[in-house]
């Protein structure tokens, strides 16, 4: 039901400010009240869900400080997982790379766990990375729940979408090159687009 929830909200199935009726989805899921409103209370303690007393459970607006500090977090982090992951670099990890990458070329991005692709892709490009408190960090930046719905926002045009796939097969054809300094300018411009993208996203939800 939690995931159920995350992932429709995630990826603007319900939209900011939308009241969530507990009886509603309960009866779509077949279930009782009782997993949805447990679902909601979690969901708040994640900033997704806002509860108004007296009107009932509704999906939060995103703070945009929150959403383009993680961002900034998420480029540090990422950049120096991969600088210290490609000494460690195999065959095996790059072919494991394009496994994700022909599946997020081949999928909808209208699907919900279409974040989580991308995530995984980012999480295989920094795998090797033999500091695994870097990793760990990186692994909580993607769980910041209202950065994972405004990174589902930055897939919603089809344009995106192909930069998206363009930087990461830029990505990868530079560690089958063997060019780790391609393959770090390459990410660094590719998050810094990412960057761009989400506080123009921000900015329109300001209007």
């Amino acid at each position: 039901m939690y995931d159920h929830l995350r992932k429709s909200i995630e990826s603007q199935e319900l939209a900011p400010l939308e009241r969530i009726v507990q009886e509603r989805v309960a009866e779509e899921m077949s279930t009782s009240r009782t997993p949805v409103r447990e679902a909601l209370n979690r969901l708040i303690q994640d900033g997704l869900v806002t509860w108004v007393a007296g009107a009932g459970f509704f999906v939060s607006q995103l703070r945009r400080k929150d959403v383009e500090e993680t961002q900034h977090l998420r480029r540090i982090l990422e950049v120096e997982a991969l600088r210290l992951a490609l000494p460690a670099y195999t065959p095996a990890d790059i072919r494991h790379l394009r496994s994700i990458y022909l599946e997020m070329v081949e999928a909808d991005p209208d699907r919900a766990d279409y974040v989580d692709l991308t995530r995984r892709f980012h999480q295989a490009l920094v795998g090797p990375c033999p500091n695994e408190l870097l990793l760990k960090h990186i692994d909580e930046v993607w769980t910041v729940a209202s950065y994972a719905k405004v990174i589902g926002r930055y897939g919603e045009t089809q344009e995106s979408v192909d930069i998206m796939i363009a930087d990461h097969f830029e990505i990868i054809a530079a560690l089958e090159s063997e060019d780790p300094a391609a393959a770090i300018t390459l990410l660094e411009e590719h998050l810094a687009s990412v960057h761009t993208s989400i506080t123009h996203i921000l900015a329109e939800d300001e209007v």
